[in-house]
């Protein structure tokens, strides 16, 4: 399917840098989108039409079967007294890891700043960033849960970025040992992935939601 788009919003627990392997050991990349407004309001409605899409897709490939939709990945965000905030929150994931017939297949996250220059080394990103996410929907249906659509996780763009402080743990500067964290590792790629994602090239399918 087509590369979809989000307006601007925040960014909630995110693993665009390294994989989170906590409940699956090769790894997934994610983060969770918050969204208010009218911008959450059309988010909503094309997830909410790409599961009806994926519904009545499971129906014609299996016409004997009743089929059901499957939870949707958003959910109602509520303050600490459990009243609505106003906000929708959007999971999106990407394998770190996929199996493919020539074998398994490392993926990445392709990371760019606001004027669409490639992040290729991590930053301490903390929640409440603001960031654009670009997403490939994916139709699926399992008999158990029903058909859905998950949101695959492709590109991020950090807008305002909100840093967490490293601990040093008090240690202070000493003379001996350095480690230069400066690399270019990936960053031919990265430009690529930037004009796939967040190019203005109005003759892709892409759309901005």
């Amino acid at each position: 399917m087509a590369t979809l788009r989000t307006s601007k919003g925040l960014a909630y627990w995110p693993h665009i840098f390294t994989p989170d392997t906590q409940f699956n050991s090769d790894g997934d990349y994610s983060v969770k989108f918050r969204v208010a407004g009218e911008d959450a309001i059309n988010l909503q409605k094309k997830v909410d039409a790409l599961g009806e899409e994926s519904v009545q897709k499971a129906k014609t490939e299996n016409p004997s079967k009743k089929i059901k939709l499957a939870n949707v990945p958003y959910n109602e965000v509520l303050d600490e007294t459990g009243n609505p905030t106003g906000q929708l929150e959007f999971k999106f994931k990407q394998k770190a890891k996929i199996q493919t017939k020539n074998g398994p297949m490392d993926m990445k996250v392709a990371v760019l700043d606001a004027k669409g220059t490639p992040i290729t080394e991590p930053v301490n990103m903390a929640n409440g960033s603001e960031v654009k996410v670009a997403f490939e929907p994916n139709l699926y249906y399992v008999p158990s849960s029903g058909a859905g659509v998950s949101l695959r996780l492709k590109a991020v763009q950090i807008i305002n970025l909100i840093e967490y402080e490293s601990n040093d743990f008090g240690f202070g500067e000493e003379e001996g040992y350095t480690h230069d964290n400066n690399n270019n590792n990936g960053s031919d790629n990265a430009q690529e992935d930037n004009e796939e994602f967040f190019g203005n090239n109005e003759d892709e399918e892409e759309e901005d939601f």
